[in-house]
C-alpha cells in the first residue's frame, strides 16, 4: 500500500516538474522575443541617429 502511494506522489511530483518544466521554456521564449525587439529596436535608433545627424551635417553646410 505504501508503494502506490509513493508511486501516485512520485507521478504527482513529475507532472509538477514537467509543467514548471513547460513554464520555464514558455518564459525562455518569451524573453527571447523580448530581446529580438530589443534589437530591432536599438537598430531602429540607430539609424534614426545616422539620419538625424546627416541632417544636422547637412542643414550645417547650408548656414
Amino acid at each position: 500500500m505504501m508503494n502506490q502511494e509513493e508511486d501516485a506522489m512520485n507521478q504527482e511530483e513529475d507532472a509538477m516538474n514537467q509543467e514548471e518544466d513547460a513554464m520555464n521554456q514558455e518564459e525562455d521564449a518569451m524573453n527571447q522575443e523580448e530581446d529580438a525587439m530589443n534589437q530591432e529596436e536599438d537598430a531602429m535608433n540607430r539609424v534614426s541617429t545616422r539620419c538625424m545627424v546627416y541632417l544636422l551635417r547637412s542643414f550645417l553646410k547650408l548656414v
